[in-house]
């Protein structure tokens, strides 16, 4: 193996160009000493031939909604919000088990609190065939926006809407179940 392996180094490094003349001079002008940097300078990006860079555009912009409801102010009263996050439109899958109130207002019930998950969890759990009518696994559904201080949603994040899709699938699973376990 060293025979092999011996051979084709050394015929690497003799074969290797290393630096020109020209190459030495552009590395010699990066080496500069630290008391000639500014940061004037370093912030203007540059290529290759020189030429400053455009800025990109910003296209995080357009997804900056308004905030009619006050939402960030209401938590900037008792949350010291490190960024924007109620300003962006936000869509994600389906979350057919989400609890609205306990994970994004923080609601609790006491010591029931996993109790009333629980029902939650195992009501939810019923009705997924409707829901997975409703709304696809594979499609986009907005965010629920933030929760206002000391406020809860209202019982429309629980219930789904009524559609004729997803009466249709719910009643095959029932039906489907009744001639499964007899």
């Amino acid at each position: 193996m060293r025979r092999i392996v011996l051979p084709l180094i050394l015929t690497g490094l003799a074969s290797a160009n290393f630096a020109t003349a020209d190459e030495k001079t552009v590395l010699d002008d990066l080496r500069q000493p630290i008391g000639s940097l500014s940061l004037k300078e370093a912030i203007v990006i540059r290529s290759g031939e020189g030429e400053p860079l455009r800025k990109p555009e910003n296209l995080a912009a357009r997804n900056v909604v308004e905030d009619p409801e006050g939402v960030r102010m209401a938590l900037s009263r008792v949350i010291k919000a490190p960024h924007g996050a109620a300003r962006y439109r936000i869509c994600h899958n389906p979350l057919y088990f989400e609890d609205p109130n306990m994970e994004r207002c923080g609601e609790g019930f006491g010591i029931w609190t996993d109790a009333v998950s629980a029902t939650r969890l195992f009501g939810r759990t019923a009705i997924v065939p409707y829901l997975m009518a409703v709304n696809a696994p594979d499609s986009k559904v907005r965010a629920l926006p933030l929760c206002p201080s000391c406020q809860a949603f209202d019982s429309s994040v629980y219930v789904p809407v009524p559609d004729l899709h997803g009466v249709t699938a719910e009643s095959i699973a029932v039906v489907g179940l009744i001639f499964l376990i007899p």
